[in-house]
C-alpha cells in the first residue's frame, strides 16, 4: 500500500495549497477540450472558465455532439491518470489535488445532472440513446478508483481526504462564482 511515512504539517499544507493550481489547470483544460473538439469539427465555439458552447445553431450530427460532450471528461480522465502515475512514482502529496479534483469535478457534475440539466457524460448518454446515468457512472467510478488508489499510495486516511473534500468544495465554489462574475 503506502510507502510514505506519517503525514507531516508540510504535507497537509502542500495538500491544501496545491488545490489552487489544480483548479487553475483542471477547469481550463476540461473546457478547452470541449472548445477544441468543437472548433476542429468546424463549429464556432465560445468558452468561459466553466462553460463552453456553440456560438449559434446546433451540431450537425449526434457523433459531433458526443465528441464535443466527451472531450472534456476524457481530458479529465487523462489528468487523473497522469496524477496517479506521478503519485506512484514520487509519493508526493502535491499531485493528489489534481487526482482528487478530477474525481470531485465529475462527481459534482453528475450530482448536478440529477437536479438540473444533464452534464457532459449524461448528455452523451442521452444522445447515444443510452440511459442517462450510464456514462456519468462509468466516468465517476473510473476516477473514483484512481483516487482510491492514489489515496492508498499516499497513506491518506479520513483526515487527509476530509481536507481534500473541503478544499475541493472551496475551489469548486470559487469556480462557479467566478464564472458568473467573469462572464
Amino acid at each position: 500500500m503506502s510507502n510514505r511515512p506519517l503525514w507531516t504539517r508540510s504535507d497537509y499544507r502542500a495538500l491544501a495549497l496545491w488545490f489552487f493550481p489544480a483548479v487553475i489547470l483542471t477547469w481550463p483544460l476540461h473546457e478547452s477540450a470541449h472548445w477544441a473538439m468543437g472548433t476542429v469539427l468546424g463549429y464556432d465555439m465560445w468558452m468561459t472558465f466553466n462553460h463552453v458552447g456553440l456560438v449559434e445553431g446546433t451540431y450537425n450530427s449526434t457523433i459531433h455532439l458526443v465528441a464535443v460532450a466527451l472531450a472534456g471528461p476524457l481530458v479529465t480522465w487523462f489528468q487523473g491518470i497522469a496524477a496517479l502515475v506521478l503519485i506512484r512514482r514520487t509519493s508526493h502529496v502535491r499531485y493528489y489535488p489534481f487526482l482528487f479534483l478530477a474525481f470531485f469535478m465529475r462527481a459534482c457534475a453528475m450530482g448536478i445532472s440529477y437536479i438540473s440539466r444533464p452534464n457532459d457524460e449524461a448528455a452523451a448518454s442521452l444522445a447515444l440513446e443510452l440511459p442517462m446515468w450510464v456514462l456519468p457512472v462509468v466516468f465517476v467510478l473510473f476516477l473514483l478508483s484512481l483516487t482510491v488508489s492514489g489515496s492508498r499510495r499516499l497513506g491518506a486516511g479520513w483526515k487527509e481526504n476530509a481536507l481534500a473534500f473541503l478544499m475541493a468544495s472551496l475551489v469548486v465554489t470559487l469556480v462557479v462564482l467566478s464564472d458568473g462574475l467573469l462572464s
